[in-house]
């Protein structure tokens, strides 16, 4: 298992302890009718709202999420750890068929296809995308000149995946990822991921 899905997975499950405790305190609060009997359902973990978001930590890490809607799968996850030098993309919730699988990310003539595989996530229970980019230093460095252009183009950013190691033709029903609230948390992204 890689490091970087690991991460995920475990900030994952931290936002799914967050939610149960949260259920199980407004449980306690309908049943002893402190709550009237209809509730709203609870509100996404703050790093899962509807666009672009970047979390961070101390360790020079950085992930990059877009989230289609509140409370759905994250669609893109750009994984930076500089600590380790490693770079991942998942995506969350696909339905690609398990195995080997191509995501291509375009933005205008900027193209950056992703080869991985497709396996169900054990802490979110949804089948997840998982392509390893960089794992060491060097390799990571080059990748900027390459994702960068399509994560700073003027958009819409068109995504694909498809199953096997063949790019997927992204003329063929992509699905338009807004760059509208991209420029803030690409430009913290940037900072952690590919500053010196």
């Amino acid at each position: 298992m890689h490091l970087i899905s690991m991460i995920g997975r475990i900030s994952r499950l931290i936002a799914d302890i967050r939610h149960a405790l949260t259920n199980a305190a407004l449980s306690i609060l309908v049943a002893s009718g402190m709550l009237a009997a209809r509730l709203t359902p609870v509100a996404a973990d703050a790093g899962d709202k509807t666009g672009w978001s970047v979390l961070t930590d101390p360790r020079k890490r950085a992930f990059l999420i877009y989230v289609p809607t509140d409370g759905a799968p994250r669609l893109l996850n750009i994984a930076c750890l500089r600590d380790v030098d490693s770079l991942s993309v998942i995506s969350e919730g696909v339905t690609v068929a398990t195995g080997p699988a191509t995501l291509t990310l375009a933005n205008g003539n900027a193209r950056y296809d992703i080869g991985g595989t497709i396996a169900t996530d054990t802490v979110v229970n949804l089948p997840e995308f998982n392509g390893d980019l960089a794992e060491d230093a060097k390799t990571l460095s080059g990748i900027s000149a390459k994702l960068l252009p399509v994560l700073q183009g003027s958009g819409p950013i068109l995504y694909v995946l498809g199953a096997g190691s063949t790019p997927p033709d992204i003329s063929k029903s992509p699905t338009s990822i807004p760059v509208t609230g991209l420029a803030a948390p690409l430009a913290t992204f940037k900072s952690v991921c590919f500053g010196k």
